[in-house]
């Protein structure tokens, strides 16, 4: 039996979405505060915007990590502090 893991908060962003999916999540749910800002903004039309801004950065995302698929996205595709920091001290 395999657990479906749904990833809820803190999502505002379509690279926020590949992480998670990245380390596991099967599933994502945006911040709650996200929505409310598009809506906020112009109403249904903000809202639909908002959606569509979050789904194009995913797929920008993923063109950037080499994923076609959303199968495709894993761990590999995120950069960690740890490394960020290596590849630094090697450079100065």
């Amino acid at each position: 039996m395999m657990t479906e893991i749904f990833f809820s908060g803190g999502i505002r962003r379509g690279t926020d979405a590949l992480k998670a999916l990245a380390f596991g999540a099967n599933c994502v749910f945006l911040d709650s505060e996200t929505p409310l800002w598009g809506i906020y903004h112009s109403q249904e039309q903000g809202l639909a915007g908002l959606l569509d801004l979050i789904n194009e950065e995913l797929k920008l995302a993923m063109v950037l990590t080499h994923c076609l698929d959303v199968d495709q996205i894993t761990e590999k595709q995120v950069i960690h502090m740890v490394q960020i920091d290596h590849y630094l001290v090697g450079k100065l």
